[in-house]
């Protein structure tokens, strides 16, 4: 006689499935933008805490971390361009006006 094979199947309720889909994508995105999954482990763990400031906790390296990648600072680095991209447009209108002034 020949046995059947059984294979055992995992059943989630649909909350947890699409919670654990949504955490997937949201790793998902973070790795495509070059986070290192160090950044995304922390961001993930404040949010399981109830740290609902994910800002702040993707782009924070712990101070006990060993390697940081250049990735993990991305919006540090893109408000620091914003700021020095103000920055020079206030200086380039100030010596359009100035050269005005001396034609």
């Amino acid at each position: 006689m020949h046995k059947v094979p059984v294979i055992k199947v995992q059943v989630f309720n649909a909350p947890e499935f699409f919670e654990k889909m949504n955490r997937l994508k949201i790793i998902r995105t973070l790795r495509s933008a070059h986070y290192s999954m160090m950044s995304v482990l922390r961001m993930l763990n404040r949010l399981d805490s109830g740290e609902m400031n994910i800002r702040e906790a993707i782009n924070t390296p712990g101070e006990d971390e060993d390697i940081v990648c250049p990735a993990d600072r991305y919006i540090s680095a893109l408000n620091m361009a914003e700021k020095d991209t103000l920055e020079m447009m206030d200086i380039l209108v100030t010596m359009k006006n100035v050269n005005k002034r001396t034609i």
